[in-house]
């Protein structure tokens, strides 16, 4: 009885880790996202640089332009920065949570197992000491 609610406790961890685990990786598309954008804004960026090439505009666009496709550069590096960092979150909090309960009850409980298994198995003793 005491094993298979052992057994239950680990899966129980590990589903939960699994779970966790994989929520977070979903999350990393939100870095995609946030890439996609930056593009966009990189677009944005470079149109803006075709105004600027028209003689009667003036410098305004040009220098509005740079800092447009600078911040693109940032957001674009900010995306994929997000996304692997939420990938590498999703398995470490993932397999913490599945290990940290699972190594700790089994730590304390296989050893205790043991000694039950082998009391179980010593001839017994007698009080006479022959």
């Amino acid at each position: 009885m005491l094993d298979g609610l052992m057994a239950a406790w680990a899966v129980f961890w590990l589903v939960i880790g699994s779970w966790t685990a994989l929520s977070l990786w979903e999350l990393s598309h939100l870095g995609e996202t946030i890439v996609t954008s930056g593009q966009a804004i990189g677009s944005a960026g470079r149109a803006l640089e075709t105004i600027a090439e028209l003689p009667v505009v003036g410098e305004g666009p040009g220098a509005l332009a740079r800092q447009v496709r600078e911040a693109a550069e940032r957001i674009v590096t900010s995306g994929h920065e997000a996304k692997s960092n939420l990938r590498r979150l999703g398995v470490l909090v993932g397999l913490a949570i599945a290990l940290i309960p699972t190594v700790a009850m089994l730590g304390c409980y296989l050893p205790a197992r043991r000694e039950r298994r082998q009391a179980g198995k010593s001839p017994p003793r007698s009080e006479s000491g022959t």
